[in-house]
C-alpha cells in the first residue's frame, strides 16, 4: 500500500486532511520552510526532496491554492510523480475556489 502525502500546508491540505485523515495520511509536503519544521495538523511536513527516493512508495495529492498549482504540478513531474502518482484536485474539483 502506498503512503498518502498531501502537498500543500495550507487550508485546502487541511480540508483534504480531515476528508481522508482515516485513510492514513503519512504526512504533508509543502516548500515552506518554516512549515516543515513546524509540522501540520500533527503531522510531519516534508520538503519535496526528502520522499524524492521513495517516490515509487507514495502517493501525493495536490492540496495548493490556485496561484500556486503550476509551480507545484511543474515540481512533481519534473520530479517524476507520473499522473498515476499524484492527484490534482485543482481541475476537478470546487473546494479549491471557495
Amino acid at each position: 500500500m502506498k503512503k498518502i502525502y498531501i502537498f500543500g500546508a495550507g487550508s485546502l491540505g487541511k480540508y483534504v486532511y480531515e476528508l481522508m485523515k482515516e485513510d492514513g495520511i503519512f504526512g504533508f509536503i509543502d516548500n515552506s520552510e518554516e512549515k516543515q519544521k513546524q509540522g501540520f495538523m500533527g503531522k510531519k511536513v516534508f520538503a519535496l526532496n526528502e520522499v524524492l527516493e521513495k517516490k515509487e512508495e507514495i502517493f501525493v495529492i495536490i492540496a495548493v491554492a490556485e496561484r500556486h498549482y503550476r509551480e507545484v504540478y511543474q515540481q512533481l513531474c519534473k520530479a517524476g510523480f507520473s499522473a498515476s502518482r499524484r492527484l490534482d484536485l485543482l481541475p476537478h474539483c470546487d473546494i479549491c475556489n471557495p
